[in-house]
């Protein structure tokens, strides 16, 4: 009997293989050709961007106390990047040593600044561009105004570490919150081969799979929402 029971439940799950598969291959068929190549080299492309800023972040801070250090012996803002190019790994060498790259092309320094912030967004560099670009408005000692930016965005990654730290409870349990219907469905597709099998195969499980899914996004966004914190 347990035999029975286990082989009724691997022909259901490679039903439910064929059915997934048939329809990923009718969704490709209705796919232009174009497109199918296209998506994976932008995809690709938008990953590589997300990693490239994710490890710009960090190295943001250096930068404005190495910009700042060497404004205090004489350096101008230009010379300064250069500096802070030759010091950093990437990106944030390519970044900087590319906005030295623009100047010598003849854009402004702020104009080669907003377009660094356009390929790295981030609320703390489109701060530093705005108060470098206020500050050549206004004058002032540039190099305090980037200790005091520098000295700001340690406070806010320190916050952001303790606020990681006081709500990873709460992540984890979203995790087993939402994991735990899938877990439960799965266990009854293997001990219950007729359950699974009406789940897949009636109007009936159709509709309470649609709901499953429906109420766990719903879910999801709502644990999501309440674990957001704006720094």
């Amino acid at each position: 009997m347990a035999g029975s029971a286990a082989t009724s439940a691997a022909l259901l799950w490679v039903l439910l293989g064929e059915r997934v598969a048939g329809a990923v291959r009718r969704a490709a068929r209705s796919m232009p050709a174009t497109a199918l190549q296209r998506r994976p080299a932008e995809l690709l492309r938008a990953f590589h961007r997300a990693r490239r800023r994710k490890a710009f972040a960090p190295q943001l801070e250096g930068a404005l106390r190495m910009t700042a250090g060497s404004l205090r012996v004489g350096l101008s803002l230009r010379q300064a990047f250069i500096a802070v190019g030759e010091e950093l790994d990437d990106p944030a060498r390519t970044e900087f040593l590319r906005v030295v790259g623009r100047t010598n092309l003849g854009v402004s320094m702020l104009d080669a600044l907003d377009e660094m912030a356009e390929r790295m967004p981030s609320s703390e560099l489109s701060m530093t561009v705005r108060a470098i670009r206020v500050q050549s408005q206004t004058g002032g000692d540039l190099a305090d105004l980037l200790e005091t930016i520098a000295d700001t965005i340690k406070a806010r990654r320190t916050l952001a570490r303790k606020v990681a730290a006081l709500t990873a409870e709460g992540r984890i349990s979203a995790y087993v919150i939402l994991a735990l219907p899938v877990g439960v469905g799965i266990f009854l597709g293997i001990t219950q081969p007729r359950m699974g099998h009406s789940l897949m195969y009636t109007f009936v499980g159709h509709m309470t799979l649609a709901a499953v899914v429906a109420l766990e996004t719903i879910a999801a966004l709502i644990i999501a929402r309440m674990l957001k914190v704006e720094l």
